[in-house]
């Protein structure tokens, strides 16, 4: 096997356990979202947002942490959308 091969197989390793945490990330959303519903407490949540980019930006380096902000502007974006979602129970 080469070693364009062997990196390929890495990667299709991490990508599924990416897609099992993403999810796990979903089913947790849609928790979140019945929980905010039954509260009255509005999906759109600034703070929590400010806060997972903070933690992006004081863990990682410029260059990956402006990849995963990237990522998580998309991840976020959908996570609001099922939380929105009244059929998410």
């Amino acid at each position: 096997m080469d070693k364009l091969e062997e990196y390929r197989q890495e990667i299709d390793q991490l990508d599924e356990q990416i897609q099992r945490l993403l999810v796990q990330r979903r089913e947790l959303t849609e928790q979140v979202g019945i929980y905010k519903r039954e509260h009255q407490i509005p999906v759109e949540q600034e703070g929590r947002e400010k806060e997972i980019y903070h933690n992006i930006a004081t863990n990682y380096p410029i260059p990956v942490a402006e990849d995963l902000f990237e990522i998580y502007r998309k991840i976020i974006a959908v996570s609001k959308r099922q939380q929105e979602d009244e059929h998410c129970e």
